[in-house]
């Protein structure tokens, strides 16, 4: 229970603190003054007729509606200062000198359609007031002291006359209180407060934030709220800037009361659609137009029909424009009620708070809300909710307040979801990391088998092309009886010898090509002394070329093969062995008198042999290529290398010279 309660709790909170608040509003007295009740209708000061009647007595408020409004209309009454307020004037000093500061004054709560104000006769205060050509119209209150040289002393009761005039749809007299000047002026700073210099503030502040929403809305979209929210604040702003304008040529005023009535209808459809939106339950396309098509009557109707139509719009299309913002808050009620739904909670304060200050206002313009003045002998605090004051600016502060606390649960519902998509992501890269290293140990895997497979190729091949090369050369001098015990060992042991090259064939890297085929073409023309088979060789001079030692290795196996098929196969007397080395190419020639090849070379290196096609892909796997021909007579066999820097480095020797 504790934890379903814990989300209303501010809400809770907050209702019992305005309670509480409203509790000492109406039971506390309020500064000690008198509420003038009633006022007699009269001419003016120049004699003329105003509205109503000479002589008949209204009750204070007061509120008619106009049914004449060709021109501006005009007002005299009199207040007269008897009984409780006039027995305090009485206790006014009676100096008489000029200079004496009143004691006593009276205050107009509202002051709307300005005007002359005489005591006994004389004028002591004044505001324009609306003529033919202007209109004037004041929001604020106004605070006349009474001058005691002005006062009667001789026992009748002091007289204040009020000559006014407007062009409003209405005629009202705001309520008027006596009293003391310092306890009248802190009751006029707290109206004129909340009925100037807030709704001033509030709208500069409204401008601010609806742009900055919108700019919200820009920057996101799909955020239609926003532009809701920035759209009403602005027309919020814009509405009670126009409305607070207390001079309007009247050229002007069809054009600036028709924007009025736009920016009023605007700001209900909005904020009635924002709260509709942010409850998930927005308006579809067909009510949408309805709503706004009703919004944008009164402007219509107005700018059609001009004044006459100002109390009607006011009665019959500002009430129903406002039901349907009740019916918005009434929707969105239902969301504030779920758990967790604080940001809702907020709003739906906030639309209460709004709706009680619209219906106030429209009883300010229906004239309903005076005739609810309950009648006290002095004044109370609870009496500013029934004063014909305009309120539904202060609704700003506390939507500005709500947009704020909506925009900060909505950054931290993102700043959430940024976070939960970061563990999502880091657990996804972990998850990723694992399937990679176990990926990755398994490629280790195949290549450490590919690496040995490899090698036992090459072992292989090494064997077959060095080791099998000797061992041909061997057994021809052997079957030649060319040679004693001495040199077979000698050849056995270069066999030995070709085999540990095969299995340390990385181990000697300081070995230049061109002392590797020397060497191996010294040894080989030893081996074929007396064979009958001449061997003729050129090694090219120049800097020692050091090959990488895979690419070393092929270079003379394909070398030691060509001179096998050779002895095997070319039944040649004369064999020949060249290596020219340019800037950029190393050319291998092995070159026999013999019979030469019976078939196409590419077919006869591609056969089932293990020797032939050996030459081709030991020649590919050092990216260069051997070609297999007849050299009419005989065969040539030529390596192709070209000289890259993954294959060679040119060192100038030291102390050592290769010769031919």
């Amino acid at each position: 229970m504790t934890d379903r309660l814990r989300p209303a709790l501010p809400a809770l909170l907050l209702a019992v603190l305005m309670a509480g608040v409203l509790a000492w509003l109406w039971t506390a007295q309020g500064p000690q003054m008198v509420a003038v009740r009633t006022a007699q209708l009269t001419p003016d000061q120049q004699g003329r007729a105003a509205y109503g009647e000479p002589g008949v007595t209204v009750e204070l408020p007061h509120f008619t509606v106009r049914s004449e409004r060709r021109e501006a209309a005009s007002i005299a009454y009199a207040l007269t200062l008897d009984g409780e307020a006039g027995s305090m004037l009485a206790s006014t000093a009676t100096s008489g000198a000029a200079g004496d500061v009143p004691r006593h004054a009276v205050l107009f709560t509202q002051v709307i359609n300005g005007g002359d104000f005489y005591l006994n006769g004389h004028w002591i205060a004044g505001l324009p007031r609306s003529t033919a050509q202007d209109r004037y119209v004041w929001y604020r209150p106004l605070l006349i002291p009474l001058p005691p040289r002005l006062l009667n002393h001789d026992g009748r009761p002091d007289v204040l006359t009020v000559e006014q005039s407007t062009h409003e749809p209405y005629i009202l007299v705001s309520p008027v209180l006596v009293g003391r000047t310092g306890d009248l002026a802190h009751v006029e700073g707290v109206i004129a407060f909340l009925s100037g210099t807030l709704a001033h503030a509030s709208n500069l502040f409204c401008l601010v934030a609806g742009l900055f929403m919108i700019g919200a809305w820009v920057a996101s979209p799909r955020e239609r709220i926003f532009a809701l929210a920035g759209a009403a604040m602005v027309l919020w702003g814009m509405l009670f800037t126009l409305a607070l304008w207390s001079h309007v040529p009247m050229d002007m005023y069809r054009l600036w009361r028709t924007l009025l009535y736009a920016a009023e209808g605007g700001l209900i459809a909005l904020m009635s659609m924002f709260v509709l939106s942010f409850a998930g339950e927005p308006m579809g396309r067909r009510s949408t137009r309805v709503f706004i098509g009703f919004a944008a009557v009164a402007p219509v109707v107005y700018l059609i029909g001009g004044s006459p139509t100002e109390n009607l719009l006011d009665r019959l299309w500002t009430g129903p424009m406002l039901v349907v913002y009740v019916y918005a808050s009434a929707r969105l009620a239902r969301l504030a009620i779920r758990p967790g739904q604080g940001a809702a909670k907020a709003l739906l304060l906030q639309s209460v708070f709004c709706i009680v200050l619209a219906f106030h206002d429209y009883g300010v313009l229906t004239g309903f809300l005076v005739r609810l003045m309950p009648e006290a002998p002095g004044w109370h605090w609870y009496a500013l909710a029934f004063e014909p004051i305009y309120l539904s600016h202060l609704g700003l502060p506390l939507l500005l307040l709500v947009v704020g606390y909506i925009l900060l649960v909505q950054h931290q519902g993102s700043v959430e979801g940024v976070n939960n998509a970061n563990a999502v992501l880091k657990r996804t890269l972990a998850e990723r990391e694992a399937e990679l290293a176990a990926s990755y140990e398994e490629q280790r895997r195949l290549a450490q088998v590919e690496a040995a497979r490899l090698e036992r190729d090459r072992i292989y091949q090494d064997m077959h092309d060095g080791i099998g090369s000797r061992l041909i050369t061997t057994l021809y001098s052997v079957r030649a009886s060319t040679r004693g015990a001495m040199d077979i060992e000698a050849q056995l042991q270069a066999c030995i010898d070709d085999m540990r090259l095969v299995l340390y064939a990385h181990q000697d890297e300081d070995s230049d090509i061109q002392s590797c085929v020397f060497d191996y073409c010294l040894k080989l023309e030893a081996q074929l002394e007396g064979s009958g088979l001449q061997l003729a060789y050129d090694i090219a001079d120049g800097e020692p070329l050091l090959l990488a030692p895979e690419v070393r290795i092929n270079v003379l196996r394909i070398l030691q093969e060509a001179v096998t098929n050779c002895i095997k196969h070319a039944g040649a007397s004369t064999l020949e062995v060249s290596l020219k080395i340019d800037t950029d190419e190393l050319v291998l020639d092995v070159l026999d008198n013999g019979r030469g090849l019976s078939v196409r070379p590419e077919r006869h290196a591609g056969g089932n042999g293990k020797g032939m096609p050996g030459l081709a892909s030991r020649a590919a796997a050092i990216g260069g290529q051997c070609v297999v021909g007849n050299a009419s007579p005989g065969t040539r066999v030529r390596l192709s290398l070209p000289l890259t820097r993954g294959h060679a480095e040119a060192h100038s020797p030291s102390n050592e010279e290769v010769s031919t």
